[in-house]
């Protein structure tokens, strides 16, 4: 009767603080871990997805050539592997690289993220490349959950790590065949080993695990100062290695080590990091004679369109006494020792779209990260009390990787025509969540999770896209939520829109309102169309000729304060549009002249079609396209008093985007 006297009555919650609530969090925590881990064995091969994209198949054929074959080289057996689990298309920018002309290949990137996944992928194959990305988000969130209950109560920690990582494009990159995961998972561990479990105070070993006895021995090892430094500086490291700006996410630790004159420990933990990162490149020299896939040797994307042959021939072999010149990309990061060329216009618009993009943007994409940045300067004492300059310094280091993917990276600091959200920052993004303390009031939690869900729910529902018409990897920005946002004029990769261009304006749209089909221009039979027009002068008049292939069809038409509205039919009618001002005026540098700047003047055509129809497509069939009216360029008259009119158009339109880019 005791023993039943000491539980619990039916119905009644644990107390906070409990033992009871902590241990039903860890279980909960637990839970959630092994569907997480487990989820991505469910996947189908061959099935989902049907293809790779970005650099996906040269980190899945590296990993299966390190289990299978116990080398780097790309060879015809390696390609074969492709098709064992992708067969339904082509492969497309397979990254390779050679240094002796092409005779002995090798897979063009960084080879560690295969390495460390490469047990998992013996096993499961691209699905094992997948779980371990999952482990690794796992890790993640239990080192953010332990980092926040030394503040919060154990459910709020965990509800917060659980909130910061799911509902942010990181599951996303899950599903990537990428090491996004592993660059971020080197971003979280620098600064857990280094700002929490590191304690410049204390003994050694953590007062919780000195405590309980000989079972927490190992662990306490395992977390000493010293040893902490060491994990701290090797997980760094694995990042360091594959992007070498991620460096800067060691600042804070340093400066903490500095900031508490532990001279001994700064030493350990810089040795250590230069150790990690000689033991990474002398494993790459064992493997393909370089210390990176990016130093003295030639790489370029090819696309495999066949099993059983090399992509490429082999170069003649070189005169003797004669130097074989190698390509720009020996110079490794050249990129990296190069000047940059930019001006503040161009960096103020970028910084826009960096922060709140439709397609890019920070707080768009990590709600949690703006609620990290308000609770550091929110709450009381923490950013400029004791806490404070070890935190002032992560802030520091995130900007500095921000600005050097903004100047370096100018027209890819996103991540390339593969990417969702920001593909470059994400590997930092685990930084914002050691700003965060105190979490005040709890409930400020709620609204950011229902922002999270609002944005990038659609991300977690759908992680390997979303099936729509015209699919692409930023399908999930037809979602209402994100036309509040500002399109990313800046960038010219963005995949899922195309492009029609005449002498002094160029029309664009996406697929699934615009298509273009020698001179016309189809938009599609709904409401909310899209299309983009950009002129190197202000425009004061613009002609357009609509028709509609569907009888009585009401079309509107509206370039900021300029609306026109027809009942369209077979023939053509043309209208005329006057805007009074642009909806956005851009910088823009000739990029054969850097010197010389224009501007380029911005209008949004917002376009409405009652009705539409499934036109046959080159009596082939239907052409997947709901057109409802067809609009023709017939001329604009620019501030300056010029006018263009139509010129004749190349068979194949200009097309901007692609999904398999790099």
């Amino acid at each position: 009767m005791a023993v039943f006297a000491t539980q619990p009555a039916v119905g009644t919650l644990p107390a906070p603080g409990s033992r009871a609530l902590q241990r039903t969090v860890a279980h909960s925590l637990l839970c959630l871990s092994l569907v997480l881990i487990l989820l991505p064995l469910t996947h189908r091969k061959p099935g989902m997805p049907a293809t790779l994209k970005a650099d996906e198949p040269a980190y899945f054929l590296a990993a299966l050539s390190l289990v299978k074959d116990g080398d780097l080289r790309c060879e015809p057996r390696d390609l074969a592997r492709l098709y064992q689990e992708f067969p339904y298309t082509s492969i497309q920018n397979l990254i390779l690289s050679t240094d002796d002309g092409w005779r002995t290949v090798y897979f063009g990137k960084p080879y560690i993220f295969a390495f460390l996944a490469a047990p998992l992928a013996a096993l499961w194959g691209a699905n094992g490349l997948v779980v371990f990305n999952s482990l690794l988000m796992v890790a993640m969130i239990w080192m953010g959950f332990l980092y926040l209950r030394r503040y919060n109560p154990d459910w709020l920690a965990a509800l917060f790590a659980v909130g910061f990582y799911l509902l942010s494009t990181t599951y996303r990159y899950v599903y990537w065949m990428q090491p996004e995961l592993l660059n971020m998972f080197a971003t979280a561990g620098c600064l857990f080993f280094g700002l929490h479990v590191f304690d410049p105070g204390g003994p050694g070993a953590s007062e919780r695990g000195a405590s309980r006895g000989t079972r927490w021995r190992l662990w306490s090892r395992l977390t000493s100062n010293h040893a902490a430094l060491v994990w701290s500086a090797s997980t760094l490291a694995l990042g360091v290695y594959n992007k070498p700006m991620l460096a800067a996410i060691g600042l804070p630790v340093c400066f903490r080590l500095l900031h508490h004159r532990r001279w001994r420990e700064l030493g350990i933990w810089l040795l250590s990091a230069v150790v990690a990162m000689a033991v990474l490149a002398g494993v790459s020299v064992i493997f393909t004679g370089h210390p990176t896939a990016y130093l003295g040797i030639d790489r370029q994307g090819y696309n495999i369109d066949s099993p059983h042959e090399m992509p490429m021939e082999p170069d003649p072999p070189p005169v003797q006494g004669e130097r074989r010149e190698l390509g720009r990309e020996t110079a490794g990061w050249w990129w990296i020792f190069q000047v940059p060329q930019f001006t503040f216009a161009e960096l103020s618009e970028d910084l826009v779209y960096f922060f709140v993009g439709r397609h890019t943007g920070l707080f768009v994409y990590q709600p949690f990260a703006l609620l990290a940045l308000i609770l550091f300067l929110a709450t009381p004492g923490l950013a400029f009390g004791r806490g404070g300059p070890v935190r002032w310094v992560v802030i520091a280091s995130l900007g500095f990787v921000a600005m050097f993917l903004l100047l370096f990276l100018q027209h890819n600091w996103h991540g390339g025509g593969g990417f969702v959200g920001n593909r470059y920052f994400v590997m930092v993004y685990p930084a914002f969540l050691f700003l965060v303390t105190r979490i005040r009031p709890p409930w400020i939690v709620i609204p950011t999770f229902a922002i999270g869900g609002l944005l990038v729910g659609s991300l977690q529902l759908s992680p390997f896209g979303l099936v729509v018409p015209s699919p692409t990897l930023q399908a999930h920005v037809r979602n209402p939520p994100f036309k509040l946002f500002p399109f990313e004029h800046s960038l010219p990769e963005i995949p899922g829109y195309l492009g029609l261009a005449h002498e002094g304006v160029y029309f664009s749209g996406r697929k699934d309102h615009f298509r273009v089909e020698g001179e016309e221009m189809w938009i599609s039979g709904r409401q909310g169309n899209e299309v983009w027009l950009q002129s190197l002068e202000p425009v004061v008049e613009l002609w357009l000729d609509v028709r509609s292939e569907v009888s009585d069809n009401n079309v509107t038409v509206r370039i900021e304060d300029s609306v026109v509205q027809i009942n369209a039919g077979p023939e053509s009618q043309r209208i005329t549009l006057a805007p009074s001002r642009p909806s956005q005026v851009r910088k823009e540098r000739a990029r054969a002249e850097w010197s010389r700047v224009f501007s380029i003047y911005l209008y949004r055509i917002n376009i409405d079609v009652a009705k539409g129809e499934m036109p046959r497509w080159r009596d082939a069939g239907e052409h997947f396209f709901h057109k409802g009216s067809i609009v023709t360029f017939g001329g604009a008259r620019f501030e300056s008093g010029k006018a263009v009119e139509p010129e004749d158009l190349p068979d194949e339109p200009d097309r901007t985007g692609d999904d398999q880019a790099e």
